[in-house]
């Protein structure tokens, strides 16, 4: 029944459901319309609050937070605030065009979560996943911080947060990133590798997903080694999560919506 619905597009149709355009277009916002957007909000803050000069906005985007110790308040708040914005925004803009060229996998994926026979898998499976993934990821990180710091992607969201950016990181961090990043990382790529070779499918994944968040963080190799393995683990877990559910990406999305909030609340304990 579901398969006779299925709608058909033509070759040339680019509009057609394409995870790897998806994937494309997260690395494009990602890596350079995220700075131009960024530089935007700065721009917009700066107009609004003309005591911080534009020009000092944007080069507190160069520091490492070392050295936002000799920063003034008002300069950390209008970074946090800035970035906090231009991060929503950011994933707002990549949800929607990566969930549009995903647009067929979510609807499979959902009808599938609202069968009745996976249903009673899901209601023992994602809260037990959730919560292991979460605990995992507390005390891994508990004891990864006796050797190492936090990474300066932790380090910069803390900042954020703690300096005037909480709510719109708060919208970004717990819905639309958990969101993207199971799209193009779990669904995009496991699908373009294909299930004859899902081990290369979780490499890709688990590599990817913690490249991208160790890619603003320079240390020692072996310290970054190091910060990297929660990253590592997470993404193997969520990886684990998505395979386990019969590659349903709302299961392994609502596990990293819970782990985002664990971490949200264990910034302010």
């Amino acid at each position: 029944m579901e398969e006779n619905k299925k709608k058909t597009y033509k070759p040339n149709d680019f509009l057609a459901p394409n995870k790897f355009v998806a994937i494309l277009f997260y690395v494009l916002f990602i890596f350079i319309l995220g700075a131009f957007i960024l530089y935007l909000m700065a721009f917009i803050y700066s107009a609004i609050h003309p005591s911080v000069p534009y020009g000092e906005i944007k080069a507190s985007f160069t520091l490492k937070t070392a050295d936002f110790e000799g920063l003034s308040i008002d300069l950390l708040k209008a970074n946090a605030v800035s970035q906090g914005y231009s991060n929503l925004l950011v994933y707002i803009l990549v949800a929607a065009i990566v969930g549009f060229f995903t647009r067929d996998e979510l609807q499979k994926d959902l009808f599938k979560f609202k069968d009745q026979k996976k249903r009673r898998l899901y209601y023992w499976f994602i809260p037990v996943t959730a919560i292991a993934f979460t605990a995992i990821n507390y005390f891994l990180d508990l004891f990864i911080s006796n050797y190492v710091s936090l990474s300066e992607n932790q380090i910069q969201i803390e900042n954020i947060f703690r300096n005037g950016g909480m709510a719109p990181m708060l919208i970004a961090t717990i819905f639309f990133a958990p969101l993207v990043e199971e799209l193009v990382f779990r669904k995009c790529i496991f699908s373009l590798c294909g299930e004859k070779r899902i081990v290369l499918g979780y490499f890709v994944s688990v590599v990817s997903f913690s490249l991208i968040h160790m890619i603003t963080t320079s240390a020692p190799i072996g310290e970054w080694a190091l910060m990297t393995v929660p990253y590592l683990v997470s993404a193997l877990l969520l990886a684990g999560i998505y395979h386990l559910s019969g590659f349903n990406v709302y299961v392994s999305l609502i596990a990293h919506m819970c782990n985002n909030i664990l971490a949200i609340i264990l910034v302010f304990i």
